[in-house]
């Protein structure tokens, strides 16, 4: 049975589109539930891997599954071990809420199916240019988060029967570009090069056989580059892939799936690079910075299903699944990494993999589910799903779970045949492991020390003068083993959620469904610091004025935590799951859309969320503002931690829409409004004996920065040329180079809410393709 809240999205909508080429873009614009973590105008950070969730679920928890198999890369969570190219795919269903025994996460699940080759042979050619004299200014007077310089694409597909009844399908696409981000100097590089292969071939047994393949090359912004002197760091990325898979029909059909899917990471930066000074506000925590490394990640994986058909009004269906993950990072970066806080000298770090961290996973899964068909007008989809995972590194604990997560789903007809269906749907699932948390008690993973920094003369340099008390260790590695560690009774995460969903056809060719959910998460993962507990802290506090700073209704006394310099340096850290750390959301979906070929696609989506959960740290960005992220151990990152998401935008609706019009031209338009993204007034403390710090003066959410608006367009003129089709097309994204604030400066101050970056402006494309 079909999820209630699953959204597909066939080649022939998105083509019609005004679309970028990654799958990425879709979420971005199209679909009306996602949100990644960034703008991708055009083809704007080509070659970068952004995260995306859903509603209020966390960016790790998103699962990605191509021609079946799971192919998320589990090192931190949420992202795929494939660059998805659009051109390689026929269609994507996404999946943000509903249980089943397949699901693996309790997160949005991205579904991509590969494009197979025809029973003739056909090919195409194309090339597309975003010319520098076709691209908007920058309205101003902030400046863009990113700004494009170059970018250009060729690609190539051809397709058809081979020797004994095959079919091949290969694809091929280099696409280079190049961008600015917030205004700065540094030219980054956007690249991505990709081979695709897809064989299928039938046996005279009746079974199929199915292979996929791929290859691919990415070069782009090294995402820890903030950390380090020279910020122009590239990141190559090596990407290759093989699944097959065995389906045998009969009285017992049988489905048999194998792959191994891996990922290559190498910063353009060696070990003894020299590390420089990030300012907190802007750049993020030095801990998620020193985590990000080079290094490779592969998954393997083995499966079978069998599913007997209906047998008296029952349709059966059992599997299981082998996966084993391992990861590898190495050490980057050579002496201190400054940190300021709001521009002012705060500490110095000294920070790093202690050698190549090595993190594994495995996990095993059965499940099992049963559709029973009770009359004309009733369908339950009833079944559950067992799980065993096992999580080791070089820590002395490893993480042991064994689960099991029931689900049952409902289908009602009010009238049997008729337009309306009514679905409802609960059950419980898991969340995923994160190979990072394993990273806890490991000797070989990042840790140091952290001291106070003097910036005597004001270099924004850290001098061995410099260099104050040591003021605190840090981890998650463990070079003695003993200053952090892993709980042995650690729980896994899980979430219980309730579904709803009326939809009705409308006519042959339309069809609108209303859907509402309500979740909770229980049992979230945290990290608690044993060695210097509240004790080890002396609380004040300081007037603020609350949300409203006009008025005086809401004046406070915000706390404040000054670490005990006796207490410095006796840190100790434990992964677990700290009391009451959980998160709860609602949320209601509408979307309306074409179901039918014809002249018109359409896709309409608008949806309202409600989410409460716990940052993990302060700050509004993914790394920070997020409950799947490793909460920052400190009282004053708890200050007003449990708030709006990075990923509740509140209010989001997308249109798209393209008509076939007379003498082949095609036209298209999407349109996108979301709200602003979730943020709280932060409150910087400068005299704090640990160093300069901020606290939130309320829970994120209760600000928004300003909504989001674009609207991009497409038009596309076909001819015959003896027996090829030539297309022409003009694509136009942030058509109206509208430029709202993306983020503000969130301190308390004179500047408090003056916009600090804004949309990317207007792009336009050029594109030629050809098919034979």
């Amino acid at each position: 049975m079909d999820l209630p809240a699953a959204l597909t999205l066939a080649a022939s909508l998105w083509l019609s589109l005004p679309h970028g080429d990654t799958v990425w873009d879709l979420l971005e614009t199209t679909v009306p539930f996602t949100v990644p973590d960034h703008m991708n105008t055009g083809g704007l950070l080509t070659g970068r891997v952004p995260v995306v969730g859903s509603g209020a679920s966390s960016w790790t928890q998103t699962t990605w599954r191509l021609g079946g198999h799971d192919v998320t890369d589990l090192s931190h969570g949420g992202m795929p071990l494939v660059y998805p190219d659009t051109s390689f795919f026929e269609q994507i269903t996404v999946t943000p809420a509903g249980s089943s025994a397949e699901r693996t996460s309790a997160g949005l699940q991205i579904s991509l199916v590969p494009r197979r080759a025809g029973r003739t042979w056909s090919s195409a050619v194309g090339g597309a240019i975003e010319p520098a004299s076709l691209q908007a200014a920058a309205p101003g007077p902030a400046v863009p988060i990113a700004q494009l310089r170059s970018w250009r694409r060729i690609e190539g597909t051809v397709g058809g029967p081979v020797s004994g009844g095959a079919e091949l399908f290969a694809a091929g696409t280099l696409t280079r570009s190049s961008h600015v981000e917030r205004g700065e100097s540094a030219v980054l590089p956007g690249d991505a090069t990709s081979l695709f292969a897809h064989l299928t071939a039938g046996h005279a047994s009746g079974g199929q056989a199915d292979v996929l393949s791929w290859v691919q090359g990415t070069r782009s912004a090294f995402s820890g580059r903030a950390r380090f002197a020279d910020r122009n760091i590239p990141e190559r990325d090596r990407l290759a892939g093989i699944q097959g898979r065995w389906t045998a029909p009969g009285r017992l059909p049988l489905q048999i799936a194998a792959g191994m899917q891996s990922t290559q990471r190498t910063p353009d930066v060696n070990g003894a690079a020299p590390n420089g000074v990030v300012e907190r506000l802007q750049d993020g925590p030095v801990p998620w910075l020193a985590l990000a490394s080079g290094g490779t990640h592969r998954r393997w994986s083995v499966g079978a299903e069998v599913s007997p058909g209906a047998r008296k009004h029952h349709a059966l269906t059992a599997g299981g699944s082998v996966s084993l993950m391992r990861a590898t990072a190495s050490p980057l970066g050579t002496g201190f990494i400054g940190e300021t806080v709001n521009g002012v000298a705060a500490r110095a770090w000294q920070y790093g993999y202690a050698g190549d961290a090595r993190w594994r996973e495995a996990s095993t899964a059965l499940y099992a589910s049963d559709t029973i068909t009770i009359g004309p007008r009733l369908t339950i989809d009833a079944g559950g799903r067992l799980e065993m995972i096992r999580g080791s590194s070089g820590a002395a604990t490893g993480i042991k779970w064994t689960n099991a997560a029931p689900h049952l789903t409902v289908r009602f007809l009010p009238i049997p045949d008729g337009p309306w269906v009514i679905l409802a749907s609960t059950g419980r699932s898991h969340l995923q492991l994160p190979l990072n948390a394993l990273a806890y008690g490991d000797p070989a993973s990042p840790q140091g020390l952290v001291f106070r920094w003097t910036d005597l003369n004001g270099d924004r340099l850290v001098g061995p003068a410099e260099v104050g008390p040591l003021i605190a260790r840090v981890g998650p590695g463990a070079a003695d083993g003993l200053s952090s560690s892993i709980d042995p009774a650690l729980r896994r995460p899980s979430a219980d959620e309730l579904l709803l969903a009326v939809e009705r056809r409308l006519g042959r060719a339309w069809v609108a469904r209303l859907t509402g959910v309500t979740r909770r998460e229980r049992n979230l993962l945290g990290v608690v610091n044993t060695g210097a507990p509240a004790s080890a802290y002396l609380a004040s506090s300081v007037f603020d004025p609350g949300l409203d700073l006009l008025g005086p209704e809401d004046d406070q006394q915000l706390p404040v935590y000054s670490r005990l310099p006796s207490t410095f340096g006796s840190d100790r850290f434990l992964l677990t799951n700290p009391g009451g750390a959980s998160s709860t959301y609602q949320g209601i979906d509408v979307t309306v859309q074409t179901t039918a070929g014809g002249r018109w696609n359409l896709l309409f989506g608008a949806t309202a969320t409600r989410s409460n959960g716990p940052a993990a740290s302060q700050g509004f960005r993914p790394e920070e503002n997020d409950q799947g992220v490793l909460a920052d151990a400190d009282p004053n990152a708890a200050t007003n931690a449990r708030g709006r998401l990075f990923f509740d935008r509140g209010y989001v609706a997308k249109l798209s829409a393209s008509y076939r019009a007379p003498w082949d031209v095609t036209l298209g338009t999407v349109a996108r409004y979301q709200d602003g993204q979730p943020f709280a007034r932060l409150v910087f403390v400068p005299d704090l004996p640990q160093g300069p710090d901020v606290i939130r003066a309320y829970a994120n959410g209760r600000s928004r920065f300003t909504y989001t608006l674009t609207l991009d367009g497409r038009a596309e003129k076909s001819v015959r040329l003896q027996g090829a089709r030539v297309a022409v097309a003009l694509e136009a994204f942030n058509l109206l180079n509208t430029s709202h604030e993306v983020e503000e400066d969130v301190v308390t101050g004179p500047s408090y809410r003056t916009p600090t970056a804004v949309q990317p402006p207007r792009v336009v494309r050029l594109a030629l393709r050809m098919e034979f």
